[in-house]
């Protein structure tokens, strides 16, 4: 009986210990791999999560040069004393100063053959106070003013039209580009099936005026179908003068 009593103790101790055994080596396990799975994840700074890179491999080409400079077929031009820079069609001409007029630059005034236009492209910059440009087809001059931060265009002079002197013009010119500091109003005259347009925007202290040359319509049926396709190539290229207009 002694014998009994004793062999049941211990078993049941060792019953006991065995089943701590097992939670401790199963405790031991979990852990483990808690600390595997914690040293796997990526490293967090600030609640940022760490993301590797992607892998690179060796390449024999060379690297992309940055899309900067002029559009293609296009000539940079940039006037540091008034303060901007803008490019313009490589087929135009070349910018030469006019020797009585410092301040009016103009292309080589022969025709453009490529399209239907006639005139030269014209840059005159004056200071903002004195700056006056034609805005109407019956003469009237018109003259910024500034008012919020931008302009509204005043009459200078009526010309033979009946607008009042002092008084906003109208039709109030549309803002046709507006980038940064830049900001281009534009001016629209049609006679004689020709469409004339004026760019105008301040430039430090001048304003500056930018007549493009004049896209003229034909009157033979035959070209028609060509002029359609030119206008499109010179509204185009009308639109990369405008995005590379740049005040600094």
């Amino acid at each position: 009986m002694r014998l009994t009593r004793l062999t049941r103790q211990y078993a049941g101790g060792f019953s006991v210990f065995y089943v701590l055994g097992v939670f401790v080596v199963l405790g031991v396990i979990v852990l483990a791999g808690m600390l595997a799975y914690n040293a796997q994840q990526p490293k967090t700074n600030g609640g940022l999560v760490a993301i590797p890179g992607p892998k690179t491999t060796p390449s024999s080409l060379p690297p992309e040069e940055p899309a900067d400079g002029p559009p293609k077929g296009f000539v940079a031009y940039s006037n540091p004393r008034i303060g901007f820079s803008l490019a313009y069609p490589e087929a135009w001409g070349d910018l030469q100063p006019v020797a009585d007029e410092p301040v009016e630059l103009k292309l080589a005034t022969n025709k453009i053959a490529t399209y239907s236009v006639t005139d030269a492209l014209e840059i005159r910059a004056d200071k903002t106070d004195k700056f006056r440009l034609l805005a109407s087809s019956k003469g009237v001059m018109v003259a910024p003013s500034p008012s919020g931060g931008e302009y509204v265009w005043k009459v200078a002079a009526k010309g033979t039209d009946k607008q009042l002197i002092g008084k906003i013009f109208n039709p109030v010119p549309q803002v046709v580009y507006r980038s940064g500091k830049t900001i281009v109003y534009g001016f629209s005259i049609t006679q004689d099936a020709c469409t004339h347009v004026i760019w105008a925007f301040a430039a430090q202290d001048n304003f500056v005026g930018l007549r493009l040359p004049s896209f003229c319509i034909s009157n033979k049926p035959a070209d028609a179908d060509v002029q359609a396709t030119q206008k499109v190539d010179f509204d185009n290229q009308k639109s990369q003068i405008l995005q590379s207009i740049t005040v600094h």
